[in-house]
């Protein structure tokens, strides 16, 4: 009779505790991964089947060339945009060219770390060309009729500045130039392009030719296609307004008020001079974290220091 007992007393214990499930964290996928391109990509993830009580925090996709992606480790924050929560993108960047990379994406949540399978992908070639005056390196690419730097200008010029006065700043943004010596900044047969040249190549990206000659903000949604993807150096609002699709890799230089002797808007923004010639004003070129439109001004050359991009 105790023995017949005891075993009824552990049936009904096994029941109880084989009903008292802890809540499925959930089931994270890769959806797609686009816009690949030498340095950079956007991978779109999800999460499903997640158990009542669950709930998503922080969401992202890791990374690493030989072993198994962490997000402990590298990784880049995800954004998930108006719609379903169990979505979002995360714009990878900074990656080298022709590079073999595993990526897993994740998701946080109260019950713990949920991550995908992992993805092999691998980043395009590219060209370069070396400064032969300071031996700086220059990833190019050829945008119709025109080569086209796809970073900054770092060379040192006496009036140019560089973000805090840091050279690992110059490496990631480049400097800024007062417009009369970002005229002759270019290396040995390359120059500052002209506004014409600028408009050629919004073109060639896919801006309208109606919009070309427009001022102030114009020409999106190709501006985000010519910016950086995600957040490791733009402001969180650019995470839903880029995505590099033609490798032309904007990054947030900001810029420097000449007449305030301060930097403006690093992190958030950048502006491009264009060869205006001898003229007052040039039609320079603007990008924001928060929009996908390119914006074309026409600002006082004595009043800023602004970023380079050279062509042949």
């Amino acid at each position: 009779m105790k023995c017949t007992l005891k075993s009824m007393m552990l049936l009904s214990m096994l029941i109880l505790f084989s009903c008292s499930k802890d809540p499925y964290p959930g089931k994270v996928e890769i959806v797609e991964v686009t816009d690949v391109t030498h340095n950079s990509l956007v991978v779109k993830a999800s999460i499903s089947g997640t158990g009542e009580g669950v709930g998503l925090q922080v969401k992202g996709v890791c990374f690493d060339k030989t072993g198994m992606p962490e997000a402990d480790r590298d990784h880049f924050e995800g954004t998930t945009p108006p719609g379903p929560l169990q979505e979002w993108f995360t714009g990878i960047s900074g990656f080298e060219p022709d590079t073999r990379y595993i990526i897993r994406a994740y998701c946080e949540t109260n019950v713990g770390m949920v991550y995908s399978d992992t993805m092999i992908i691998r980043t395009t070639p590219v060209e370069y060309m070396t400064d032969p005056r300071d031996g700086k390196e220059y990833e190019v690419k050829q945008y119709g009729n025109h080569l086209w730097m796809l970073r900054n200008l770092d060379h040192v010029t006496p009036g140019s500045l560089v973000f805090e006065n840091k050279d690992s700043n110059g490496a990631l943004f480049g400097r800024l130039y007062p417009y009369a010596e970002a005229l002759s900044a270019c290396p040995p047969g390359w120059r500052l392009p002209t506004d014409e040249e600028w408009k050629a190549l919004e073109q060639f990206i896919g801006v309208l030719p109606e919009d070309l000659d427009k001022t102030a903000q114009r020409g999106s949604p190709y501006g985000g296609m010519m910016k950086e993807p995600g957040m490791r150096l733009w402001e969180s609002s650019n995470a839903l307004n880029s995505n590099n699709h033609s490798g032309f890799s904007i990054v947030p230089s900001g810029w420097y008020n000449n007449r305030t002797q301060k930097f403006s808007y690093p992190n958030f923004c950048a502006q491009f001079w264009a060869n205006a010639g001898d003229s007052e004003n040039s039609s320079t070129r603007s990008f924001y974290s928060h929009s996908d439109a390119i914006g074309r001004l026409r600002s006082k050359v004595n009043d800023y220091r602004l970023s380079v991009r050279c062509i042949k």
